[in-house]
């Protein structure tokens, strides 16, 4: 088996390349192109600080931004793979998640190229793995009959239990992610021509985009900022900058991002005996148009979702299998 290049962390190391810091912008891995989820940061910066930690002796010491660059500017490609051998062959991860630790190593080392045209990435022309074998049950870990469940469960005695309801409808309905439904406010929620929609101003892509909001989902949320402005005493001038799905109604503050997922997990593991978080509904959204017999193509799931490059969508190409597999089950029998 390969085992990983261990480098000893030491200046001396270093002293073999010429790294140009006065002509690179400050390396910072919080300020990674095309990367500004909070969530997606934090997962970057630990997949790197993992990564280093296989590859140089540095103990519990906390690199800076400048020693990481030079890390980053001594790593080969040697190294790359025998860490990636080891996510394989010793941890046993799946292909999905080595393949997310893949993809953040490519934006840091993207970072330095972009910075310095003599850079020679070594990551450049490592390939993904190929994608899991077929798995059904993970292709349906939420269905749409689990989310009837989740809901009929909850008896409305507050705003709060009204509240949770409409988090997953929300979620469900419109394929929102969690920082997305956590920061929507009132005036987002717009309608014309009797129709409905919700601008999104803040999104992964830092593009302003429209989702089109279900009329019946519309009309809900409407009753519910009826119920929370009389209960609460928001005045119209108030609530249209009010979180729509806040933690505490008096204060207006966000729901964090534990906090929602605290609530789907608690939800769903008393009723359905599934560990479900936000996320699941989007997957559960995308995985249930393409199961339809509405005719929904990957093109349009990739619409809906928002996603700027269909090869993201395709991580759902596994429903379109299982709807031959069920198209195969309808055959009449001779």
């Amino acid at each position: 088996m390969n085992r990983l290049t261990r480098h000893k962390y030491e200046l001396s190391v270093f002293q073999k390349k010429e790294i140009p810091l006065k002509e690179l912008k400050e390396f910072n891995y919080n300020l990674l192109t095309g990367i500004k989820s909070d969530k997606t940061l934090s997962d970057y910066f630990m997949y790197l600080m993992d990564f280093l930690r296989n590859i140089y002796e540095i103990g519990d010491h906390s690199p800076d931004n400048t020693e990481v660059l030079k890390m980053l500017y001594n790593v080969s490609k040697e190294d790359i793979s025998n860490y990636i051998m080891l996510l394989k062959n010793e941890r046993e991860l799946k292909h999905s998640s080595i393949n997310k630790i893949i993809s953040a190593l490519k934006h840091f080392f993207k970072e330095i190229e972009t910075r310095d045209d003599t850079f020679i990435n070594p990551i450049k022309n490592i390939k993904f793995f190929k994608k899991d074998p077929l798995d059904p049950e993970k292709i349906l870990r939420l269905t749409k009959d689990d989310i009837r469940k989740m809901i009929d469960s909850i008896e409305i005695r507050n705003e709060k239990d009204l509240r949770n309801i409409l988090i997953m409808k929300t979620l469900y309905y419109t394929g929102m992610r969690s920082d997305e439904l956590r920061s929507l406010t009132y005036k987002q929620i717009l309608e014309k021509d009797g129709k409905y929609m919700i601008r999104l101003d803040k999104t992964k892509s830092q593009k302003i985009q429209y989702i089109p909001l279900l009329k019946k989902l519309a009309v809900e949320l409407t009753e519910y900022k009826k119920n929370v402005q009389y209960n609460f005493n928001i005045q119209d001038e108030d609530i249209v900058n009010s979180f729509v799905f806040p933690a505490f109604y008096e204060k207006n503050t966000k729901l964090t991002a534990n906090s929602l997922n605290f609530v789907i997990k608690s939800i769903s593991k008393t009723t359905i005996n599934k560990n479900i978080s936000a996320h699941f509904f989007r997957h559960a959204i995308a995985t249930e148009m393409l199961l339809s017999d509405n005719n929904i193509s990957i093109s349009d799931v990739q619409d809906f979702l928002r996603h700027a490059d269909i090869k993201t969508t395709k991580i759902y190409d596994d429903a379109i299998e299982l709807k031959k597999q069920n198209t195969v089950e309808k055959i009449p029998e001779l």
